[in-house]
């Protein structure tokens, strides 16, 4: 993973080594609004202003609906009794876990600890979503 570092943090609300111009993501016109937990959209690599690239991420092939609708809550928070800021979704397991701006950063720890690599924001406001092995940027496909 690249370390933060000028024009760098720690992305959209937690997500590593994202550009930090990347928040603008949020107001960006061609994000389509979404369900806040659909996890059934098709992604495309974008940059920091939310522009498509002409590049793939590897991971997107393997891709499949995830079947249970996550809480709406950091799970292994919940388990410690600790808090969260932002959350983020699972794209293999549909699990629920904090950001990196959290204390615990459970949802890198995920990353980590299962190899699920693709994560997906799960706030109402926020529609992008994340690769962890390739540090790409992803936003959900608008119509063709």
């Amino acid at each position: 993973m690249r370390p933060s570092g000028p024009g760098r943090s720690a992305g959209p609300a937690g997500a590593p080594g994202v550009p930090a111009r990347a928040a603008a993501l949020r107001s960006v016109a061609m994000i389509p609004t979404i369900a806040p937990m659909s996890t059934d959209l098709a992604w495309v690599v974008v940059d920091e202003n939310g522009n498509p690239q002409p590049r793939d991420c590897s991971h997107l092939a393997d891709l499949g609906p995830v079947e249970s609708p996550p809480p709406q809550q950091c799970v292994d928070c919940m388990r410690e009794g600790s808090t969260w800021v932002h959350l983020r979704q699972c794209l293999t397991c549909g699990g629920v876990r904090c950001c990196n701006n959290s204390p615990r950063k459970h949802a890198t720890r995920h990353w980590r600890s299962s190899a699920h690599p693709l994560i997906r924001s799960a706030e109402l406001d926020e529609a992008w979503g994340w690769c962890y092995p390739e540090e790409l940027l992803l936003a959900p496909a608008g119509p063709d």
